[in-house]
């Protein structure tokens, strides 16, 4: 069973992905703009690059529900993490190991979530797909 502390330590980590997914959504709109450019210069036909606009810009946007999808579930993680702590805090208190079982049980269980999305989204991101 992973201590309360490295449990913390993996949600810690969790800004730095965000910034990683911000990072890539603002690479994205740099190459949008530098795509746009490019094509322009080529004299290529305005339905074209209306076309491929619109392509680009769904991109972006799916990116960016990406973002908000993984901090809202993030969120909803770090509230359920919590709410385990207190379980186990008030077993331990209480001197009820049946308690500090079910609750340990259930950090194990939640530890193994996160373990299972940080493993989907590590192998998403350099494959940019969405997990």
């Amino acid at each position: 069973m992973k201590s309360i502390g490295s449990i913390i330590k993996g949600w810690l980590e969790v800004p730095e992905r965000l910034v990683f997914i911000s990072r890539q959504i603002e690479r994205n709109e740099r190459m949008l703009r530098s795509i746009l450019r490019k094509e322009v210069k080529e004299g290529m036909d305005l339905e074209n690059l209306k076309t491929n606009i619109e392509g680009l810009t769904a991109e972006v946007a799916a990116t960016r529900d990406l973002q908000e999808s993984a901090v809202i579930a993030i969120n909803g993680l770090a509230a359920q993490q919590e709410a385990l702590s207190v379980q186990l805090a008030e077993a331990i208190a209480a001197n009820n190991p049946a308690g500090i079982q079910a609750a340990s049980d259930a950090i194990a269980a939640q530890t193994q979530i996160l373990r299972d999305s940080a493993a989907a989204l590590a192998a998403a991101i350099p494959a940019n797909t969405t997990p």
